[in-house]
């Protein structure tokens, strides 16, 4: 039973954590790009989406000074 927890649902998990984090930062074009990375990279991908720079903050940042 764990190998299918580790062979399945933990890519799937890391998948849509990926995917929704993404989303969150403002790069909504890339979701099912993020879902793949997410999917195949596990855990590689959730640091990677973590590190991205937040592009709906910076806009809102952006609005405020001009």
């Amino acid at each position: 039973m764990e190998f299918f927890y580790v062979l399945v649902l933990l890519p799937v998990a890391c998948a849509f954590y990926s995917m929704k984090i993404a989303t969150l930062k403002g790069y909504e074009s890339e979701r099912v790009a993020w879902f793949m990375g997410g999917f195949f990279f596990i855990v590689i991908a959730l640091i990677a989406v973590a590190g991205l720079p937040d592009l709906k903050l910076r806009a809102e940042l952006k609005a405020l000074r001009a």
